[in-house]
């Protein structure tokens, strides 16, 4: 990694400068603006500490010239003080908008500034990632199970250089590392270490770089020629091993903007994988997963959000992201919510459901804090409960009144629900759905068209 410390005082540029050296990374350092520029495209620097203070040329000159150049540089605004922050009326809003990633206000420690180098880095491209874990290969150590994420062993590439450190569960709260970041997998070594393993079909990594993993999944659906050239069902296999570690995420972490930024590419990705997979259709409608969780239930809610709009008209590509991350999101407001089951609105006990039908508005008001989250989304997850019919929540609204958009999801989620409570395929769930007029006048007619005409024709329907 390539530092840059642009401080106007020359002790402390030095001494931090050489601080960091000591970690062996690549660092320059520049006492005014000028300096820092041309330094700057020498070594496109990938991350920068800037002192507000910095004279010919300004702080924010460097900062816009940064950003003209490289807009992917992270840049750490340091300053001595919080009124020369508020002189310059420099929100938190208002900092990220024009490209500051964090603004740090004096005194702080250089372990401060380690803190922020490495959270700044931690969400980018997977292919920069580096090893943050400590532990050596083979050793067993003590670890939170909470600090881990599980991957089935199935869905693991082979033949790519692992960019996380991977991980083997023996017993509660015990890990053994595998194979560290870099690594090629070895199959003799994997099922060697997988005999170890409390559960042989999985493996774990971080779950403080789960972001990095769906960053990977998200370009390996985009450029991969492993994923081109894979069959239709190992394509939703990989949609939906993202999918659901992309609810996790948001479970654990909340919703941050770089995780709405890789949401918005799964929307592109997935209307893709529909409107260009031959078969697809014909695999997702026989598909029944055995066990029904939170993150299987955002996967198939999403998906059939897609599909319904590879069959509207009026789709554009603001109206399928706000679709795909409201459906990605939609039961996020359960995190706010205790003693509710993971899914199924029919186990939900009498006393809990005044708070239950609060949950569209807790996650509104936790969408609305995040950076990238358009109104219409917030409109989508806040009504994907209301129902044509009116018996819906937390309005009782009628047609008329539901958000046009809301709509996609207001089926699609019902449709999962359905699908869930009989434990059939999506094919049967329409079968069973199709004659009863409850279900059905729950729906907009039109939404409702686009998601059976994309599964079944005349014949296929009996």
């Amino acid at each position: 990694m390539r530092i840059l410390i642009s401080h106007q005082n020359k002790e402390e540029c030095d001494s931090l400068t050489k601080k960091f050296k000591a970690l062996n990374e690549e660092v320059y350092g520049a006492t005014n603006g000028k300096d820092s520029q041309l330094i700057f495209m020498q070594h496109k620097c990938d991350c920068i500490f800037l002192d507000i203070n910095i004279q010919r040329n300004s702080a924010l000159e460097v900062l816009k010239f940064v950003k003209i150049n490289n807009p992917e540089t992270k840049v750490i605004l340091t300053s001595d003080s919080l009124s020369q922050i508020e002189e310059l009326e420099l929100t938190n809003d208002v900092a990220k908008r024009i490209g500051i990633l964090k603004i740090m206000i004096a005194p702080y420690s250089f372990e401060d500034l380690i803190a922020a180098k490495d959270e700044a880095f931690l969400s980018t491209s997977w292919s920069k990632k580096r090893s943050t874990d400590n532990n050596l290969t083979g050793e067993k150590f003590e670890a939170q199970d909470k600090d881990f994420t599980i991957f089935d062993l199935q869905n693991l590439l082979l033949d790519t250089p692992l960019f996380l450190d991977l991980f083997v569960k023996v017993g509660d709260g015990q890990y053994i590392k595998i194979f560290n970041v870099g690594e090629n997998i070895d199959a003799l070594k994997l099922e060697k270490s997988m005999s170890l393993s409390q559960n042989e079909n999985y493996v774990y990594f971080k779950a403080h770089e789960r972001i990095i993993f769906i960053n990977f999944m998200n370009e390996f659906i985009a450029n991969s020629t492993t994923y081109k050239d894979s069959t239709t069902s190992s394509k939703i296999e990989f949609a939906k091993v993202l999918i659901e570690k992309i609810v996790e995420e948001s479970q654990s972490f909340g919703v941050g903007q770089d995780l709405i930024s890789e949401a918005k590419k799964v929307a592109h990705h997935l209307f893709k994988l529909v409107s260009e997979t031959k078969g697809l259709i014909d695999n997702i409608k026989k598909r029944k997963d055995l066990e029904s969780t939170s993150t299987t239930h955002a996967f198939y809610t999403t998906f059939f959000a897609v599909i319904i709009c590879n069959k509207m008209d009026w789709t554009s590509e603001r109206s399928l992201e706000a679709i795909v991350i409201a459906s990605l999101f939609h039961d996020i407001g359960k995190t706010r919510i205790k003693n509710i089951p993971d899914v199924g609105i029919n186990n939900i006990l009498p006393k809990d459901w005044i708070e239950y039908k609060n949950h569209p508005q807790f996650g509104m008001e936790i969408l609305e804090k995040s950076e990238g989250v358009t109104k219409p989304t917030l409109h989508i997850i806040y009504q994907h409960h209301e129902y044509g019919d009116g018996t819906g929540f937390p309005n009782n609204l009628s047609q008329s009144r539901i958000y046009p958009l809301a709509k996609v999801l207001i089926t699609a989620n019902l449709f999962t629900e359905y699908m869930e409570e009989n434990k059939t395929n999506a094919l049967d769930t329409l079968r069973l759905m199709i004659p009863n007029r409850e279900q059905i006048s729950k729906h907009d007619p039109a939404v409702l068209k686009a998601l059976i005409s994309s599964f079944i024709t005349k014949k296929t329907l009996f």
